[in-house]
């Protein structure tokens, strides 16, 4: 197979940004419990994705990389801090300004950000800095020619211990700090480097794309049941690897142009749909709208929709400066 991107590749991808949009602002009972808990393996599926691009990558095109995610990091916390500090001035919130500064500038929130990639408020943002990381530690390892072997090792090795920090010791009714578990070394870099290696699931028939995606959900579904929330299940483990292989399978189907520029935006409503979603519920209470059932169903549908609308304008804001 040819290592380029593609339209299945951007579908998929804009799917998960979906999923994720659903963990953070669908909340209706049951149905939000399992929505949740199906969607756990977007995220990942976004590493492995990144993982299976990167296969043979040079040093320098990392860095070009990792520039790149830089940018676009700062430009995702300047827009979303920019953005809660404008709906908390129409709320006439001042004193909620200073202590959304107060706790950005708070030493333990700090370290927090920089070794477990937990985001203060934007905390869907951890990802991007969770690839950069992962990213620059690819760059010693490509660097000083380490081998693929002993790589895979330690990625299943941090994975492992995800699995026994997280869902492993909720068994026995103990949970610690999400972000323990959700950061660059124990979930960004082991599905990356799956996402390296993932290339002999192409030989897999067509029919396990099933079989994955039954073993994901019902794993998913038993363990959110008996052993409560994660942020990561082992059936996540297995929809993320059907996600991978409707990828692979499926590669070479072409989508029509408007569909494709609409897909490949997927990066941008990932950042924007936290925003967009606190945006309407201000509109909501402005015009005297309250929480219902109907409410529910349709608001994260309304942010998927205004999320993307979005995010094409800025991709194409972005593409333009990028091109000066």
């Amino acid at each position: 197979m040819k290592n380029n991107r593609n339209d299945m590749l951007d579908l998929l991808k804009l799917l998960a940004s979906y999923m994720v949009v659903y963990i953070h602002v669908f909340s209706y009972g049951s149905l939000s419990v399992a929505t949740d808990a199906l969607a756990r393996c977007a995220v990942p599926f976004f590493f492995a994705a990144t993982g299976f691009f990167s296969y043979g990558i040079t040093p320098d095109k990392i860095k070009k990389r990792i520039a790149y995610l830089l940018r676009l990091f700062v430009f995702s916390v300047v827009f979303c801090v920019s953005f809660d500090m404008i709906l908390l001035l129409l709320n006439n919130d001042v004193q909620a300004v200073t202590n959304y500064f107060s706790l950005y500038l708070d030493i333990k929130n700090i370290l927090k950000l920089l070794f477990f990639n937990n985001a203060l408020y934007s905390i869907h943002l951890w990802y991007l800095l969770a690839i950069i990381y992962v990213y620059v530690i690819m760059y010693f390892l490509t660097l000083y020619k380490v081998k693929e072997r002993i790589i895979f090792v330690f990625a299943m090795a941090s994975l492992l211990l995800h699995f026994i920090l997280a869902e492993g010791l909720s068994i026995f009714g103990i949970v610690i700090e999400y972000y323990y578990v959700r950061n660059f070394a124990l979930m960004g870099f082991p599905f990356f480097v799956i996402g390296l290696f993932v290339y002999n699931l192409e030989k897999l028939s067509s029919r396990f794309i099933f079989v994955f995606g039954a073993i994901g959900i019902l794993l998913t579904l038993l363990s959110r049941k008996f052993f409560g929330k994660n942020e990561l299940y082992v059936g996540s483990l297995f929809l993320m690897m059907a996600l991978m292989l409707i990828f692979i399978k499926f590669s070479n189907i072409k989508f029509p142009k408007a569909i494709v520029s609409i897909a490949s935006s997927n990066t941008f409503v990932f950042i924007i749909h936290f925003t967009v979603s606190k945006y309407l519920w201000y509109v909501y209470a402005k015009v005297g709208i309250g929480y219902s059932t109907c409410l529910a169903l349709i608001h994260p549908l309304l942010v998927c929709f205004l999320s993307t609308v979005l995010a094409c304008a800025v991709k194409k804001v972005d593409k333009l400066l990028r091109v000066k």
